[in-house]
């Protein structure tokens, strides 16, 4: 068996989703289970409309269902099948549009995180009813399960962790039924349920957790994941044209690209597939023959050429000077307060001196805002960047004395800085990051033999 899933950006439209059946069609013969996340824009519709919710807005909300989300939904489908599965897909969808609404429209809510992840699971619910219908059209005898049945969560909504023990035998029972009647499971990633049936989220990037925890309860062969880029990079395409693919990596590196908040998975991806041995491989939707990334249980040692630059280009630093023991203990509820809000954050420094934390996503940091700057003596810097590079030699040969280098040649002031045997991170001035990102990552491609001359 295998766990295959799909991101929201190779679902936006009929064109990709036949790409994304024709990947299905090919691996039949392994017993995949199919993971699928919202279709394209959907998740920030919905994002939108738990927010006109808690405004009150409940006209701008209906609009925003029947001119926005239904549409985007109906147009994945429509033309595309034949007209008995047409009809039943469009009834289905259009149920579950006047669910929606009669939720949104129910008094007495005081519009909380459980609301929010009920509104936000419906693009993922929809989404997979839809390929659902489009794999039976083309007579892939397919078994929809709701992951909310099979997948049980800790209470914390939006940002939920999985329970393995209380979700192992769930998901091996539904998986095993499909098995039996040899039918194709299909499920949603990125929700779950609490104990007692509340939906819950799984945070940014969450379907990638999703697969993984559903191939550690089947002791998959192994998991794929389908996205817009080809493999796990050593930049940023976006930023660095020459950035290369790496093909093995172990978990690890993976490990250490989530705590610096790499956008290739979710933060806790990595963690159901270690001790199991189960690879898993990053593969580009748009060429799925290409062999992407393998993620395995490969010795740390035997990748020691490899890096990674990690990059952050517009960002906050937030720094506290504790003062004593009760300031320190003080201090941890910043990390509490930003992971509620699921806020992207690294932290770069934690000493009795000294905490600071760098936060990416200046438009969630504003819901944070109020409740951080209650606690003292906190700064903040609003015009930074931060770059984290991982190496397994970064201590040794003169690689230090090399970003140090590169950092000096373009006059690059460090604001903030950690260093481990294998991962430096520092935060510079916002308007130097893209020379010096791109500085960092040259000199890197040409190490070691840089280091010869250093």
């Amino acid at each position: 068996m295998i766990v295959m899933k799909f991101g929201g950006a190779a679902l936006q439209n009929p064109q990709l989703i036949k790409k994304v059946t024709s990947v299905i069609k090919a691996s039949l013969n392994e017993n995949p289970v199919v993971v699928l996340s919202a279709s394209g824009k959907s998740t920030r519709m919905l994002e939108e409309l738990f927010k006109l919710c808690r405004k009150g807005d409940f006209g701008a909300a209906y609009d925003l269902i029947d001119t926005n989300f239904l549409p985007l939904a109906l147009s994945l489908f429509e033309g595309e099948l034949s007209p008995e599965y047409e009809t039943d897909c469009r009834n289905d969808v259009i149920k579950r549009i006047e669910d929606l609404k009669k939720y949104i429209s129910s008094t007495g809510r005081k519009w909380k995180s459980g609301d929010r992840d009920h509104i936000v699971s419906q693009g993922e619910l929809i989404t997979s009813r839809i390929i659902y219908c489009i794999l039976n059209n083309e007579g892939i005898n397919s078994e929809w399960l709701d992951a909310r049945d099979m997948i049980i969560t800790d209470e914390k909504h939006r940002v939920a962790q999985p329970d393995f023990k209380n979700s192992v035998e769930l998901v091996k029972q539904k998986v095993e039924n499909c098995l039996k009647e040899n039918k194709l499971a299909i499920t949603q990633g990125f929700i779950a349920s609490t104990p007692s049936g509340q939906t819950t989220t799984l945070g940014y990037e969450g379907s990638d957790l999703s697969a993984t925890f559903i191939g550690s309860c089947i002791d998959a062969d192994r998991v794929e994941l389908y996205k817009t880029v080809p493999g796990v990079m050593t930049a940023d395409p976006n930023l660095v044209p020459d950035s290369k693919i790496v093909s093995r990596i172990s978990y690890e590196y993976v490990e250490k690209l989530t705590f610096l908040r790499s956008r290739i998975l979710h933060k806790n991806a990595i963690q159901p597939l270690i001790g199991k041995d189960i690879p898993l491989r990053i593969l580009n939707i748009y060429k799925p023959e290409d062999d992407g990334t393998t993620i395995e249980d490969t010795h740390y040692d035997d990748l020691e050429h490899e890096f990674f630059v990690v990059g952050h280009p517009d960002g906050i630093l937030i720094s506290k000077h504790p003062s004593n023991r009760s300031d320190l203990a003080e201090s941890d509820s910043i990390g509490i307060i930003l992971s509620r809000r699921d806020i992207t954050y690294v932290p770069i420094e934690s000493t009795v001196e000294h905490i600071q934390y760098f936060l990416s996503n200046k438009l969630k940091m504003k819901q944070a805002s109020r409740q951080l700057r209650e606690i003292d003596d906190i700064s903040w810097n609003k015009d930074v960047s931060m770059i984290g590079i991982i190496h397994h030699s970064l201590s040794e040969n003169g690689l230090i004395k090399l970003i140090s280098n590169t950092l000096d040649a373009h006059n690059a002031k460090v604001l903030a800085s950690s260093t481990s045997s294998d991962m430096i991170i520092f935060v510079i001035q916002r308007d130097q990051f893209k020379q010096v990102y791109n500085a960092l990552h040259s000199m890197l491609s040409e190490y070691p033999v840089a280091a010869a001359y250093s």
